[in-house]
């Protein structure tokens, strides 16, 4: 199905200004790194109150058994201590959500263009040098009809009409 990828492929969203990430094939934000460090400005008292960077979500998907993923790095034992301080401020999500039946080379396309961008990091796996089948890049308005299609469908209908205009004449004659 795939171009000799590993069988997950996982990123970090981490961004340099803390940024989230609107993940496309799923509609969906997902949480980024923060890390009071990288904010402009007088940010004293936000050091002071997270020192330690929150790590972002981790978007991936299982190439073998074409299920996606959202993990929540919060939710990993080295980070219990952050993760009981986050969560006195606001929810935090399940530790892990499965998406089964994913379209692949839909979402490699959408990892990497999110590591080309610099907004995620790989954490797992590698994404393949090339991805095999057509990635779909267009969520909000239809596919346009493709050119071709439009001409055939053109044709048989011009074939129709051609018959019935013909078997017309034959039967008048």
């Amino acid at each position: 199905m795939v171009a000799k990828a590993a069988d997950v492929v996982a990123v970090e969203i981490d961004g340099p200004l803390n940024e989230a990430h609107y993940f496309r094939p799923l509609g969906r934000r997902v949480r980024g790194r923060f890390d009071a460090h990288r904010v402009a400005g007088d940010t004293g008292r936000l050091v002071q109150a997270w020192p330690d960077p929150i790590p972002g979500q981790r978007i991936g998907v299982d190439v073998a058994a074409g299920e996606g993923f959202i993990e929540e790095s919060l939710c990993d034992p080295q980070h219990a201590a952050l993760k009981a301080k986050a969560e006195r401020v606001g929810a935090v999500g399940p530790p892990r959500e499965v998406f089964a039946g994913v379209h692949v080379p839909t979402w490699l396309f959408w990892l990497r263009q999110a590591v080309e961008a610099g907004i995620a990091r790989i954490v797992q796996g590698t994404l393949p040098a090339t991805i095999d089948g057509s990635p779909q890049r267009e969520f909000i308005t239809p596919k346009a009809a493709d050119p071709i299609d439009r001409l055939a469908v053109a044709m048989e209908r011009q074939n129709e009409l051609l018959l019935k205009l013909l078997t017309k004449r034959n039967l008048e004659a």
